[in-house]
């Protein structure tokens, strides 16, 4: 149990204090940009449910024969 602390307790000050790049892929750019993409899919591809799962197809194809 103490060994659990004590990994518990230097790793979040290494977070803490570790260097930050402006550049890093962290926060919410990589959020943003994969919403992005998301609503790109969306326009170019139609989803449709099947069973429990979610596919996409491409606009104007006959989904129904591929179930």
């Amino acid at each position: 149990m103490i060994y659990l602390f004590y990994t518990l307790l230097t790793n979040s000050s290494f977070y803490y204090y570790r260097p930050v790049n402006v550049a890093a892929s962290h926060g919410y750019g990589p959020v943003i940009m994969a919403g992005a993409e998301v609503m790109k899919m969306m326009k170019r591809l139609q989803i449709v449910i099947n069973d429990s799962a979610v596919m996409f197809y491409k606009l104007g194809t006959d989904w129904r024969s591929n179930r």
